[in-house]
């Protein structure tokens, strides 16, 4: 227990340098053993545990293709074809997320690919994508493999998409990358867009 008392102040572990209160000690005493043994199997760091409740503070904006930065949110305007690569698995940390939001039309055949070559998305990932059925509310689907997916390609076109609103949300799993893209249609929405996971 803590050693010694200096006008309410207990030093731990006999160091007068490391000390804590009488409120930081009755504190203490509110911890069950079961919480403490709680905390100490915890596998991510502070770091980690904060990413996952941290807002962002700053937009970046992506105006053509280049490499991604996590725990970033871009602001997309690029209307041509371009490729954008995640970071690699290697370098990327559990919760790792990227945000990207389209505040610009993709331009008609103008294709956007996401991903990195042979680090492939996990199979929990999708992408919607806004079909011509119900006024422009409904949406078809694709799902990534988890095996030979490694990029997701978004193809615009006049009347379908992919329109200002359309968001993709990036988080590093641990393994893999995942992602969930929600497609906005432009124009008249007359037309279904293009978007789906695939090897290149």
């Amino acid at each position: 227990m803590a050693q010694g008392q200096t006008k309410g102040k207990y030093w731990l572990g006999n160091n007068p340098n490391a000390q804590i209160t009488n409120d930081e000690v009755t504190e203490l005493g509110t911890i069950s053993e079961t919480d403490l043994g709680v905390v100490s199997d915890l596998t991510v760091t502070a770091n980690e545990l904060n990413r996952g409740a941290a807002a962002f503070t700053a937009v970046t904006a992506l105006s053509a293709d280049g490499a991604l930065s996590a725990n970033t949110r871009y602001h997309n305007t690029d209307t041509g074809t371009s490729a954008y690569t995640l970071p690699a698995i290697a370098d990327s940390t559990v919760g790792d997320r990227i945000d990207v939001v389209y505040i610009a039309i993709i331009g008609n055949t103008a294709v956007h690919k996401y991903g990195t070559a042979g680090e492939f998305f996990a199979d929990t990932s999708v992408v919607m994508i806004p079909s011509n059925a119900t006024g422009n509310s409904a949406y078809t689907k694709d799902v990534a493999d988890g095996a030979a997916d490694d990029f997701l390609n978004l193809t615009g076109a006049t009347d379908a998409g992919w329109g200002i609103g359309t968001t993709l949300t990036f988080i590093y799993n641990g393994s893999k990358w995942h992602v969930e893209c929600f497609g906005k249609a432009t124009g008249n929405g007359s037309t279904g867009a293009t978007g789906a996971f695939a090897t290149s």
